[in-house]
């Protein structure tokens, strides 16, 4: 008669229970095999010759795939039909199809999660670079400015450097004049006090 296994544990669903137990079904030439995940605990339907049965129940018994944490392991009899190997086979793998398709379409929404989020980061790198630009163009317009200013500086200095040369030569002139008729006048002075004298 068919069993029903029910497998109990922390971790027995979405570890590749199933596949591990069809393995070894079909590795003993069980002719009925049956396995779904059920609130929690995974259960098996097994059909087959006894003996092939009695090796499958022990060695569901005593082995699981490596990452399968198990508690219990609950055996009976299953009275109805069990289905065939081949149309397991088929369930299981159209369920897998089924799995990695939403795997890749959540995988290309989260590609696109991804997109939209490089997307937002190269638009505000934009804004950035274009408010870089703007301070670059204002510490232009400044170093502009601060040029124009050590030019006019320069020429005023020039230009003030210029004046006071020229102020330095007019009052040396003038000096020179007020000189040259001081001692022409003092020549004067001398020239008459010496004939008063009548030392000429």
């Amino acid at each position: 008669m068919a069993r029903r296994l029910l497998i109990r544990g922390p971790r027995v669903t979405e570890v590749g229970y199933r596949l591990f137990l069809f393995q070894r079904a079909t590795a003993l030439g069980l002719t009925g095999f049956y396995a779904r995940n059920l609130n929690g605990a995974l259960e098996v339907l097994a059909d087959g010759p006894e003996a092939a049965l009695e090796e499958f129940v022990g060695m569901a018994m005593e082995e699981r795939p490596p990452v399968a944490e198990v508690r219990s392991v609950e055996v009976a009899e299953h009275p109805g039909p069990v289905p065939d190997v081949e149309s397991f086979y088929r369930v299981f793998s159209l369920e897998q199809l089924v799995k990695i398709v939403q795997a890749g379409v959540q995988m290309l929404e989260k590609q696109d999660q991804l997109l939209e989020k490089q997307d937002l980061m190269l638009e505000k790198q934009d804004r950035m670079l274009e408010k870089q630009d703007l301070m670059l163009g204002k510490m232009d317009q400044v170093l502009g400015k601060q040029d124009l200013l050590v030019t006019e500086v320069r020429s005023a200095k020039e230009e003030l450097k210029k004046e006071i040369k020229e102020g330095f030569d007019r009052l040396r002139l003038d000096l020179n004049s007020l000189l040259d008729e001081r001692l022409r006048k003092i020549e004067e002075d001398l020239a008459l006090i010496k004939a008063r004298l009548g030392m000429s």
